[in-house]
């Protein structure tokens, strides 16, 4: 066999195996609206545990990635309140489903794209060296899709979780995030490029072939 077709071969081998982990993860850029006052859409909203009836402080504008990859997702933001305190954010989520997890009453119906993950596998929000470690609020942890930004109705994410802390369990926090998908790398060009490259090589040794 031709040594150039055998190395063709090897490269677009190698392109495919990379390019199938590519697909199989998205990487998302989190971003949030707010906050300015409590009526205001949010990233991370902390309930009243950093004051009332001041309620501004509790609410977090919110930047960061979120990674899909098979049926987990990790979440790594860092958010910020009217004071300028800052949240380290990093959960990971478990258990991806495409099906609603409980009978959808009174919802409305849910759109095709959405999917929910629903536990938490590890994770903690990180607040004035505060360590609260998080456990979902609801019958799942996170929803994305089309409108899934439960406080703008934009395409993104809404994250309903339990706060603990030194053994106390806090009211529910909710992280509400617009996502924007990033464009996948170099190397799903590259993996085209070898591709075309195997299709134009296969043309010369048929063309050898015939002549």
């Amino acid at each position: 066999m031709n040594t150039k077709f055998v190395r063709s071969l090897l490269v677009v081998a190698s392109l495919t195996i990379s390019s199938s982990a590519l697909a199989s993860t998205i990487v998302h850029n989190v971003s949030s609206v707010g906050p300015t006052d409590c009526s205001e859409p949010h990233g991370l909203w902390t309930n009243q545990y950093f004051g009332s009836p001041s309620c501004d402080k509790n609410y977090f504008d919110l930047s960061g990635t979120l990674t899909e990859n098979g049926t987990t997702a990790v979440l790594s933001a860092t958010a910020k309140n009217v004071d300028n305190l800052v949240a380290t954010i990093n959960i990971t989520f478990g258990n991806r489903s495409t099906t609603f997890p409980k009978s959808k009453t009174g919802g409305g119906p849910v759109v095709a794209d959405w999917r929910y993950y629903g536990s938490v596998t590890s994770g903690s929000i990180i607040i004035d060296g505060m360590i609260f470690t998080v456990t979902p609020a609801n019958d799942y942890a996170l929803q994305i899709g089309t409108g899934a930004n439960d406080k703008s109705g934009d395409f993104g994410g809404s994250v309903w979780l339990d706060p603990k802390k030194d053994g106390v369990t806090f009211p529910h926090w909710d992280i509400n995030m617009n996502l924007t998908p990033v464009p996948l790398p170099a190397a799903a060009w590259l993996f085209l490029s070898g591709l075309v490259g195997l299709g134009i090589v296969r043309r010369r040794r048929r063309a050898q072939i015939a002549g």
